[in-house]
């Protein structure tokens, strides 16, 4: 539920912010039938699961906890398949995806917000988890993500690859 809440206000604040500069929907093709391998990705840390991103902010693998309280009850097992209703897992086309580190939209804040403009739900792989901070504290969690595949609004599905993923700030609240 809060990540429903969440994904829709995100959606709400970015169609908000396209309207108000007047651009249309473009979609960043990177990855095609006949290229199917991401940019280079690096690690993007908060809350609960790994955001790895392209250096330009276009693109970026997203894995989060559907609900934290999971982790909390012991729940989340060392290796996960996918797909797996404890993990809400896809990949973002769009700009500035990571300018800002957490869900909260304040009125002040100078960076500009995320832009998504499609997203490609991950249909395949496993994740396993190999370090997370004792459950109630903020610190270093890291992930083997193997075999990860994602789904066009096309239909198409692409091999993305496998990924080493850390989070050095899992559980620690946005800034």
């Amino acid at each position: 539920m809060a990540r429903t809440v969440q994904v829709f206000l995100l959606v709400m604040v970015v169609g908000l912010a396209a309207c108000e500069r007047g651009d249309a929907a473009t979609t960043t093709t990177v990855l095609t039938a006949t290229s199917t391998s991401l940019p280079a990705l690096h690690d993007h840390g908060l809350g609960w699961g790994f955001h790895l991103g392209s250096a330009d902010q276009t693109v970026g693998l997203f894995m989060d906890l559907a609900d934290y309280e999971d982790f909390f009850a012991g729940a989340l097992p060392e290796v996960t398949v996918l797909p797996d209703s404890r993990w809400v897992t896809e990949v973002y086309f769009g700009h500035d995806l990571f300018s800002r580190s957490g869900p909260l939209v304040v009125p002040s804040d100078p960076r500009p917000l995320p832009v998504i403009d499609e997203v490609w739900p991950v249909v395949a792989g496993t994740i396993t988890i190999l370090e997370t901070p004792p459950i109630g504290e903020c610190g270093l969690a890291r992930a083997l993500l193997q075999g990860l595949v994602a789904v066009t609004p096309a239909g198409t599905r692409m091999y993305l690859g496998d990924f080493q993923a850390r989070n050095e700030n899992w559980g620690c609240l946005a800034q």
